[in-house]
């Protein structure tokens, strides 16, 4: 069958594809420009939103960060401050107030950490792990914060220690030499361990895990001089018996 010819004529009279096609788009947009109108101002608002809640939240960081700062410089040295029972108040009462208002901030980590450390001071014992306890709740999983954990738990230990409950503390400074980050810590929990098995009677434990900490390669300088001497004294004792 002949192919039939189209002429110039009949082409000229068929619709443009590319007008045509606009031609749909434009009368679709105008269809719906209400709903495009509303889908582009809900998008709008959700960047808004969004940029607003940043910089709100980098704001919040930020006087959570100086507020900390405040409170830990009270007494112009914390040091002093733990030993001076006004400036320990002002201190602890500067950190709590950020706590309240601050409490999902990183500053209030720090804050929870440094008022445990504080109730340490004043013996009290109970206050300063319920901070402590604060502080780890607050800490995420990320891998710059396994030292503060460790931290935390060495300082967990020393208050269980100080109230007498030898059991928890020894699996904590346990823990302390399991944490990789904070291996500058071994000596402390070595002992730490130490004195609880001395404080329970067990002086054999003792001189073993004093023992253990000197042949750890990352014990050295004063710590390593101090275990020297509590598994002398250990020694003394025994011969002397």
């Amino acid at each position: 069958m002949a192919r039939q010819r189209i002429t110039r004529k009949e082409l000229l009279r068929q619709p443009d594809q590319f007008i045509t096609r606009s031609a749909r788009v434009i009368a679709w947009v105008e269809m719906n420009a209400a709903s495009i109108l509303y889908g582009a101002g809900a998008v709008i608002l959700a960047v808004v939103l969004v940029a607003g809640w940043f910089v709100w939240r980098t704001n919040r960081h930020a006087r959570a960060e100086a507020l900390l700062f405040e409170a830990l410089n009270a007494g112009g040295n914390g040091e002093v401050a733990q030993q001076d029972a006004s400036l320990n108040d002002q201190m602890i009462n500067g950190l709590q107030s950020l706590v309240r208002d601050y409490g999902g901030t990183p500053a209030a980590v720090q804050a929870y950490w440094n008022l445990g450390r504080l109730y340490y001071a004043r013996a009290e014992y109970v206050a300063a792990l319920e901070a402590y306890e604060q502080a780890r709740n607050r800490l995420s999983g990320a891998s710059d914060n396994a030292l503060m954990s460790a931290m935390i738990l060495l300082n967990v230990a020393y208050a269980e220690e100080a109230q007498g409950a030898c059991e928890q503390a020894l699996q904590n400074f346990e823990s302390v030499l399991d944490a990789p980050a904070a291996t500058w810590l071994r000596s402390e929990a070595y002992l730490g361990m130490g004195r609880c098995h001395e404080q329970s009677g067990l002086p054999e434990k003792a001189a073993e895990v004093y023992d253990r900490g000197l042949t750890d390669p990352e014990v050295n300088g004063p710590a390593r001089e101090q275990l020297e001497e509590r598994l002398a004294d250990i020694q003394v004792a025994g011969s002397s018996n």
